[in-house]
């Protein structure tokens, strides 16, 4: 009896954690500069041939890290995809699917559709048609939708554009920073004259807050094959130009200024409560039809992101970069979430302790949205301003009316004097 119950639970001692859902969130591969600081006849900030792949790479690396989790053939119940509303997050997110699903599609076209199969215009798609043979499209690519919503309404991939509260937070904060970030830069003059011989920037022009995109730019250039990647003066400068940027865009945001911390907060918000909404709701269900969500952004919401997740870094976050926050069940029926960046160790949650990480980093929802449309870092500074402009034009008011009444008095009292006179 015992040897049969211990053949029955065999098979139990055997089996592995079962991956039931994936949330990722990738950066966009390399793009091009902006041209202003340096001139390259190419499209501005546009995703670059390199760009491309790595995000075609990263799709195959995907497919050799979930192996048959996700079906070679696309299918819209199993996997979304969306992007924010730019050129090189959208191009990176196809190139992406690309590489996820390089499998020939299996959308045929028999002879009888194929007859029909052509837009309504005087052209001649014979030959076209011909080279086609049985695939809908070219060499049986299969297609996979991405989906984006505009600026405005991006809560969750956009929200620095989406809430107009943190344009105004995170103005405070770069002047807050403004001489930290400038002494740095007199402490490191011979290293930027170098940038700005490299950029073709006068020195004469020069404004503190430009060192971030010309030292970003540089870094593209990099991937361009522009400048000498080997250079030492060029990593030198990188590294320390590096330092300005997070110096800038974090110096340890607790530390800094509260206004600056509530960016990180405000910006990870609607994307960590919605990963732990989705997860906690498939883990309660026990299954889900669409197993994957694929989300390409840029940098910006990635930091707040590993931020507020315990990461911090001290280089920009690679292009290609990607985080993945996997849901699995264990054999006794149990969940557990594993988060992983890039190749670092995954971080195991245990799914009560991800929801209360979640919860002490980000805000509710009512908190959120009062934050997002009206909070601004100046706000009780505004009140004083808004009550003494109160209480003056209520002096103001006040005078105007005891003026009124004593002019009609004095005009009362003349009228006396002249009847009894």
């Amino acid at each position: 009896m015992t040897c049969y119950l211990l053949l029955l639970a065999l098979p139990l001692l055997w089996a592995k954690d079962q991956l039931v859902y994936v949330i990722e969130y990738g950066r966009h591969g390399a793009r091009y500069p902006e041209p202003k600081f340096l001139p390259w006849n190419k499209a501005p900030m546009d995703l670059t041939t390199a760009g491309m792949r790595q995000q075609y790479l990263l799709g195959r690396a995907l497919r050799r890290r979930y192996g048959d989790f996700l079906d070679a053939q696309y299918d819209p119940k199993q996997i979304s995809v969306r992007s924010t509303f730019k050129e090189r997050t959208i191009n990176s997110a196809y190139a992406r699917v690309m590489g996820l699903y390089n499998t020939k599609s299996n959308n045929k076209i028999t002879q009888a559709e194929a007859k029909r199969a052509v837009p309504p215009n005087a052209f001649d798609y014979g030959s076209w048609a011909k080279e086609l043979g049985s695939d809908a499209v070219n060499k049986g690519k299969q297609i996979v939708p991405v989906a984006i919503v505009g600026y405005d309404n991006d809560y969750l991939l956009e929200p620095k554009i989406a809430c107009p509260s943190l344009k105004l937070i995170t103005g405070k904060h770069k002047q807050t920073n403004a001489k930290k970030i400038q002494a740095f830069h007199d402490s490191n003059k011979e290293l930027y004259k170098i940038l700005f011989k490299t950029a073709n920037i006068s020195e004469k022009n020069y404004q503190t807050s430009k060192i971030l995109k010309v030292r970003n730019s540089i870094e593209c250039g990099l991937y361009d094959g522009k400048l000498a990647a080997s250079s030492k003066r060029i990593q030198e400068l990188l590294k320390n130009s590096t330092f300005i940027y997070y110096y800038l865009k974090f110096d340890n945001y607790q530390k800094v200024t509260y206004g600056n911390y509530k960016v990180s907060k405000l910006m990870a918000t609607p994307f960590l409560r919605h990963v732990r909404k989705r997860l906690f709701e498939v883990a309660s269900e026990g299954a889900a039809e669409k197993k994957y969500e694929m989300y390409v952004a840029s940098d910006t919401l990635f930091h707040s992101i590993l931020l507020q997740l315990g990461y911090y870094q001290e280089i920009e976050i690679p292009f290609s970069s990607a985080i993945y926050l996997e849901l699995y069940r264990t054999r006794a029926n149990s969940y557990y979430i594993n988060v992983t960046f890039n190749h670092d160790p995954s971080k195991k949650y245990e799914m009560k302790e991800f929801g209360k990480l979640v919860e002490a980093v980000t805000y509710g929802e009512k908190e959120f949205w009062d934050y997002c449309r009206h909070y601004d870092i100046s706000t009780p500074r505004r009140i004083v301003w808004v009550i003494l402009g109160g209480m003056l034009s209520s002096l103001l008011l006040l005078g105007y009316i005891l003026l009124g009444y004593l002019k009609r008095y004095q005009g009362r009292s003349f009228l006396k004097l002249d009847y009894d006179i």
